[in-house]
């Protein structure tokens, strides 16, 4: 079993989404032991649209329940964000949402993988837009279903998203690789 380490405000809504996720967990002193533990950045065989869709609605489950709660996540490090037994995305870099945006109190490595105004922080802290976690999400499936690990291209919408043309995933890829924010949105299936 691997520990995860939680902040004591977000325990309860992390382990009410296990419970409704279904996964089991062993409670510890500072978090969950979990098994079956994989980082996204290790994750493989995503290169059919099914497992591209399957990582996306994982991710949508998380964060649309977070936001319920009024929380959420400002970016997902590929090494650091976790799925659990391949069917439950657990976030440990929690933030509350306060008037439609979240403070970002402390340093980041930037990554292309990220939404602009986040790489665009120069001071901290600071606020953005909570959906910055949503071109992030987009990003990621882009590059580990259509780019098999290469780099994120320099374009917000590289050509590779045409291999999924006109199916869901697509427009919610597409919507939220939008660089404003008001132009994003997650929509559940």
């Amino acid at each position: 079993m691997s520990q995860l380490i939680i902040k004591k405000q977000y325990l309860p809504v992390i382990k009410n989404l296990l419970d409704i996720i279904n996964i089991e967990y062993e409670d510890v002193e500072k978090g969950v032991k979990v098994e079956n533990l994989t980082s996204i950045n290790d994750l493989i065989d995503i290169n059919t649209y099914s497992n591209a869709n399957e990582l996306w609605n994982q991710l949508v489950t998380t964060i649309t329940y977070l936001e319920t709660y009024n929380l959420t996540i400002p970016y997902i490090k590929l090494d650091e964000a976790w799925i659990i037994d391949n069917k439950c995305f657990l976030p440990l870099n929690i933030v509350e949402i306060d008037n439609s945006t979240i403070e970002i109190p402390y340093i980041f490595d930037k990554s292309r993988l990220y939404a602009k105004e986040l790489n665009d922080v120069v001071k901290l802290p600071t606020r953005i837009d909570y959906r910055a976690v949503y071109t992030n999400m987009a990003k990621i499936i882009v590059q580990k279903y259509s780019l098999n690990d290469k780099e994120y291209p320099k374009e917000e919408r590289p050509e590779e998203l045409n291999l999924i043309f006109g199916s869901k995933l697509y427009w919610q890829l597409y919507w939220n690789l939008d660089e404003d924010p008001e132009n994003r949105g997650i929509l559940v299936f």
